[in-house]
C-alpha cells in the first residue's frame, strides 16, 4: 500500500500551482467564500478554485467582481492549507506577479509539534542499562520527526518554501534532537549516527 496522500495534494492544489505559478499571471487579488456561497463565473483573468474543506478561493486581475471587493494580495496574503498567496517580486525573481509559497506561519506550527514531539517523549525507565532498547526509541524518535520534515518537503513540491524558512526548520530539529539524545549514555559516534537519519529540507551541496 502506498503512502496516504496529505489533504493539499488533490487536484485543486495543483491546478492553483499551475495557475500561480505561471510568470505571466497577473491575479494580484483574491478572495475566499465560505461554504453556500456561489462564486462568480470563470472567465479571462478570474479563477475560482473549489476548497476541499469548502468554500472558494476567488483569484482576479481586478480588485472588484460584480458586487465582491477582493483583497489585494501585495497587502494582505491569503492562506489556504499550508500555503500563502501573495504578490510581488522576490530576491531572485523581480518580476511583480502572484506567488504561491508554503506558508512560514504554517511551518512554524509544524516547528512548535515537532519541538512538543520531542520534548513529550518518553525514554524507557531503564535507559543507561539497556543500550539496544535506547537506541531503538532513539530511532523511532527521529522517525517520527522525518515524518514532520516530510510534510513539510511535501507541500514544497507545489509552494515555493523560503531558503531561511527551510534553514531554520533544519537547524531546530537538530537542536532539539541533540538535547533530547544528550544524557542517554550514547556515544558521540551513536549520536552522530542518529542524527545522520535526519531528514533535512534544505540540501547541502554536493547531494
Amino acid at each position: 500500500m502506498g503512502r496516504t496522500p496529505y489533504p493539499w495534494q488533490g487536484p485543486v492544489w495543483k491546478a492553483l500551482h499551475r495557475a500561480l505559478a505561471h510568470p505571466g499571471n497577473r491575479y494580484r487579488y483574491g478572495l475566499l467564500l465560505p461554504p453556500g456561497e456561489r462564486p462568480p463565473r470563470e472567465r479571462e483573468g478570474l479563477r475560482a478554485f473549489p476548497l476541499p474543506e469548502g468554500g472558494w478561493l476567488v483569484l482576479s486581475r481586478e480588485a472588484r467582481v460584480g458586487s465582491l471587493e477582493l483583497q489585494d494580495l501585495g497587502q494582505k496574503p491569503i492562506r489556504v492549507g499550508p500555503f500563502l498567496l501573495t504578490w510581488g517580486g522576490m530576491r531572485r525573481d523581480k518580476t511583480q506577479r502572484a506567488r504561491f509559497l508554503v506558508s512560514p506561519a504554517w511551518v512554524r506550527e509544524r516547528q512548535r509539534e515537532m519541538e512538543r514531539l520531542v520534548g513529550t517523549f518518553r525514554w524507557p525507565h531503564d535507559r543507561k542499562r539497556v543500550k539496544p532498547l535506547v537506541l531503538a526509541e532513539a530511532r523511532r524518535l527521529v522517525g517520527r520527526v522525518n515524518a514532520l520534515t516530510r510534510e513539510v518537503r511535501e507541500a514544497s513540491r507545489l509552494g515555493f518554501l523560503p531558503p531561511a524558512t527551510a534553514n531554520r526548520w533544519d537547524k531546530a530539529v537538530r537542536r532539539s534532537l541533540r538535547k533530547a539524545l544528550t544524557g542517554l549514555g550514547l556515544t558521540k559516534g551513536e549520536i552522530s549516527e542518529l542524527l545522520g537519519r535526519v531528514v533535512r529540507l534544505k540540501q547541502r551541496r554536493g547531494e
